[in-house]
């Protein structure tokens, strides 16, 4: 198994938080992937990643947090869209009286 540094780790830290601060959403989802094989990796890695992988954690909270604000914020177009459409359909059918 390749050995981990601490650079590798921080990179990922923000490469996740860039993605996520972009929208790049896809791209997120893949450095998420990584993450979770990285995070398996950590427990055969020196207690010196520890400061690398704390500020991983707190990016990958932060990209979460992004990520929920804009599904949110997705969940609200439709729901708005969804109105929107049932109000037409209403006054569609008082038209067809």
């Amino acid at each position: 198994m390749a050995s981990i540094s601490s650079q590798q780790v921080l990179a990922l830290a923000k490469a996740l938080l860039d993605s996520a601060q972009q929208g790049n959403w896809q791209q997120l989802a893949q450095l998420d992937r990584q993450v979770a094989r990285l995070m398996g990796q950590l427990g055969h890695e020196p207690k010196a990643l520890a400061p690398a992988v704390a500020q991983l954690a707190s990016a990958h909270g932060q990209a979460r947090a992004l990520a929920e604000q804009q599904m949110q914020r997705l969940q609200q177009t439709l729901n708005k869209h969804q109105d929107r459409q049932e109000g037409l359909r209403a006054y569609q059918q008082l038209e067809d009286f």
